[in-house]
């Protein structure tokens, strides 16, 4: 067994489990009082996104997203997709471990699968970009309190790749496993006032529900795999509706330099 162990615990997110789970529930008391969440609406999700900022910052955002999953159909496989952070990337990057941990245990990844993209080309297998990067990290515990235990993950940190490279990966995993469900992970406009980030964060989120694959670097740092994503939902003809949106500023950091967030899902 090799694992990959947490490293942004205790700076993103609780050292302790009871204390994420605590969250968990202190963000669920909040999103049942908010009746812009449409927790019955949707029965079968393909794929959410993310922020992936400490949990002060964006994890109430990201928890309204999370919540639409404990009442939709069940995945066997979750295809977790997020930008590199530290590593100059100009590919799709899985990593060699057999597990991913966090303080509430263990995710599997699944070997197998991940070994035969490798082997077709789709992905490769490099270390380098997984070691400190939070962006998949931080959705670690959110999966494993929204979904069941014996899921099987797929961990991939997507470089600068066109958008039709990450769609035809999304065709190949999900022509073995139709029920998987893709997250990407990535947060909005970074380090502008507040005024200012919301109407980047508007526009942004205007491209994202109208399945525009433009979405730039400075408008998501997860541009790529959301890209991919966008365009793989296009050719499915599949919608995409805003969750929740906030940026620091709203939350726990001051208002001159703030950093967006934004929730969304597809269906």
């Amino acid at each position: 067994m090799r694992i990959r162990k947490p490293v942004v615990a205790g700076a993103f997110y609780p050292l302790s489990g009871e204390e994420i789970k605590q969250m968990w529930i202190e963000w669920g008391k909040a999103n049942f009082d908010d009746e812009r969440v449409p927790l019955d609406k949707y029965d079968r999700i393909h794929a959410i996104v993310s922020p992936h900022a400490g949990y002060m910052y964006s994890g109430e955002v990201a928890s309204r997203v999370y919540s639409l999953l404990e009442r939709a159909s069940k995945p066997s496989h979750v295809l977790l997709l997020g930008p590199s952070h530290h590593v100059y990337l100009h590919d799709i990057a899985a990593p060699s471990v057999t597990h991913f941990e966090t303080p509430l245990g263990q995710i599997a990844l699944d070997e197998a699968l991940i070994a035969k993209l490798a082997k077709r080309g789709d992905i490769i297998i490099n270390d380098a970009p997984h070691l400190r990067e939070h962006s998949l990290e931080v959705q670690l515990p959110l999966i494993q309190l929204a979904l069941d235990s014996d899921i099987k993950l797929i961990p991939l940190v997507v470089g600068d790749v066109p958008p039709e490279r990450v769609s035809t990966l999304l065709d190949s995993i999900l022509e073995q496993h139709p029920d998987t469900l893709v997250i990407v992970s990535t947060d909005l406009s970074h380090f502008h006032s507040y005024g200012e980030a919301n109407l980047i964060d508007q526009k942004t989120t205007r491209k994202i529900i109208a399945l525009d694959t433009s979405v730039e670097p400075q408008e998501a740092c997860g541009c790529r795999p959301l890209n991919g994503l966008l365009l793989w939902a296009r050719e499915k003809h599949l919608d995409v509706d805003e969750v929740a949106r906030c940026n620091s500023g709203d939350t726990a950091g001051t208002r001159d330099r703030v950093v967006g967030y934004g929730a969304y899902v597809v269906h």
